[in-house]
């Protein structure tokens, strides 16, 4: 079963469907660099014009601490796929699915499709599963504790976010479809409660707008039910499970902003969310990991003072310190913990190649090894014998099937 106690989540999704039709028939001049942003005065909020999220999480096991590590590329999926969903099934094996992709070299779709990879034996590639009932992009995917997969929402055909919820089972190949969600939403994340429970926070609406609600499945009935909302709308915010049991959420904001720099905990004793302390700028397309100490680290996001730029939340004292800036600017990557504890970050708007690791040990960022395609929107996830997958995203030849793994 996936450890909820030893995971990253980021923010990766596409642009809105007009944009990104336009930026797929010019992908090499709009991914070229870094978009425009700009930055407002106040911690809260800053705008930027591009954007994209998606999330993942992950299980580690034990490796030596190394240094910059090196990546490899692997077969290619069946599909290309940019803010697609990933998991670590029970098994060990990596699950992608979802996401958007192109057809005629320009149209971009939504795939109902998933495919998985077993890490100890990549040579075999990538295999196919039963489709989704329905296309999912952004969609919100997480193993429950029987190791069956919840994919809930996301954004489906018409474009919008949609409610409907299925799950699937790895041992029979199958979809089954359960409760719908009160309300539809994508941008969201998915955390697994201690008692086997689903919870989601926030997310983007039908009207693509931010959402307050939370709600939280229940695996026995199959029925999601509203609980508390957030004090503060949220989407592309991040949520994860802390040590102690509760639940945090991180920044947030609209594509172009503003974006959030608050941050919420919630008790599930009380059904309460109470103010978590405010990072050093706003974030959205970011990443947040969870230490091995229960700290927390948000790296980069939208917008220029978010994207060189983290900071670390201590649950203890519930407040956040900046920490010094990443070797490179990013929005839009992925971020995960290493088995030895040290954080990877890789990728980013801009169809970033490089990688930065910071070291808890020494509170230092030193640059990684160099990715071989460089992409945004891209899954990553991290395998129990420590090896990093990264796959899909957009690339300056548009969104692609290619996987590579890193080794630490």
């Amino acid at each position: 079963m996936m450890t909820q106690k030893n995971f990253s989540k980021r923010g990766a999704r596409a642009l809105p469907v007009g944009a990104a039709l336009v930026a797929l028939l010019v992908f090499s001049a709009a991914c070229s660099g870094d978009a425009a942003s700009s930055s407002s005065s106040q911690s809260t909020t800053q705008t930027e014009s591009t954007g994209g999220q998606a999330e993942q999480r992950t299980n580690t096991a034990s490796v030596s601490k190394g240094g910059p590590g090196k990546f490899q590329l692997l077969d290619e999926m069946a599909a290309h796929r940019e803010s697609a969903s990933a998991v670590v099934l029970q098994d060990g094996r990596a699950l992608v699915l979802g996401g958007r992709t192109v057809s005629g070299g320009y149209w971009l779709q939504y795939e109902r499709s998933g495919e998985v990879l077993d890490p100890t034996n990549v040579a075999a590639g990538w295999s196919p599963i039963a489709d989704m009932s329905v296309v999912r992009a952004d969609a919100i995917a997480i193993v429950l504790q029987d190791g069956r997969v919840l994919v809930a929402g996301g954004e489906g055909e018409q474009n919008l976010p949609i409610a409907s919820v299925e799950i699937w089972d790895p041992a029979t190949n199958t979809w089954t479809a359960t409760g719908s969600m009160n309300v539809a939403r994508d941008l969201a994340d998915p955390v697994l409660l201690p008692d086997g429970r689903v919870l989601i926070a926030g997310g983007r609406s039908e009207s693509l707008g931010l959402l307050a609600s939370v709600e939280i499945y229940d695996p026995a009935t199959g029925q999601w039910t509203l609980v508390s909302p957030l004090n503060q709308a949220r989407m592309d915010n991040l949520t994860m499970l802390l040590n102690d049991g509760r639940v945090l959420t991180i920044g947030g904001g609209k594509t172009d902003g503003p974006y959030i720099a608050t941050a919420e905990v919630y008790d599930i004793a009380t059904d309460t969310w109470s103010p978590a302390g405010e990072m050093s700028t706003g974030r959205t397309a970011h990443t947040a990991t969870l230490l091995a100490d229960g700290r927390v680290i948000a790296v980069g996001g939208r917008g220029s003072a978010a994207r060189q730029s983290a900071d670390i939340y201590d649950p203890a004292t519930n407040t956040w310190t900046a920490i010094a800036n990443t070797t490179d600017r990013r929005s839009d990557h992925i971020a995960e913990r290493l088995a030895d504890g040290r954080v990877l970050v890789a990728g980013g708007v801009g169809n970033r190649n490089t990688t930065d690791i910071w070291d808890p040990a020494t509170g230092h960022w030193t640059a990684g090894g160099v990715m071989e395609i460089g992409r945004y929107n891209h899954t990553g996830i991290v395998f129990k014998d420590g090896r990093v997958l990264v796959a899909g995203g957009n690339t300056v030849d548009g969104m692609t099937a290619t996987a590579e793994m890193f080794t630490p």
